[in-house]
């Protein structure tokens, strides 16, 4: 039998919050990782969805969920620690942003989502001279199964991020 762990806990619950909205009708799934890398012994779980009220899909939102031995490891033998994972969401935004209005979206991501995350950006522009605007919000604790409430909130937040997202990339 399989015990699973603090992260397959943590993973269904995102998953299951996630699909709930696109049930509901406010996101479209979009695509899905689960990926396991044997060399380290690390997992991770990747959502991406667009907001329905996205229909050219200007910003596409992930939701990353991972863990490692370490985040592994206190579950398996008595050493200090707390198991949990890593939350990381990543807006990109298909549309031309300039230095304002990156500065902007920066700046009101930061707020929105407060001192729990670090944040940064990159500007990606591609061989056909598409571009791209790359915001990562790093939590920096980690998830834990104490912390189930807190994922919920966060997913809430990434969602209505995204709405004030569409609306400043479309200024």
């Amino acid at each position: 039998m399989f015990d699973p762990t603090a992260y397959d806990n943590l993973k269904v619950i995102l998953e299951g919050l996630v699909y709930d909205y696109d049930l509901a009708g406010e996101i479209i799934v979009t695509k899905r990782n689960d990926l396991v890398n044997l060399a380290d012994l690390s997992r991770t779980f990747q959502i991406h969805f667009s907001l329905t009220e996205d229909r050219k899909q200007i910003v596409d939102i992930k939701m990353e969920l991972a863990a490692n031995v370490r985040n592994f490891f206190p579950e398996w033998a008595p050493v200090p620690g707390e198991p949990g994972a890593r939350l990381v969401l990543v807006y990109t935004i298909f549309h031309p942003l300039n230095d304002l209005l990156q500065r902007r979206t920066g700046k009101w991501l930061q707020q929105h989502f407060g001192r729990q995350f670090d944040m940064n950006f990159v500007k990606q522009i591609d061989m056909k001279k598409n571009e791209a605007t790359v915001f990562t919000l790093h939590r920096i604790s980690p998830v834990t199964e104490d912390s189930t409430e807190e994922l919920k909130e966060t997913a809430e937040k990434a969602i209505q991020a995204g709405r004030t997202v569409i609306r400043m990339a479309k200024e």
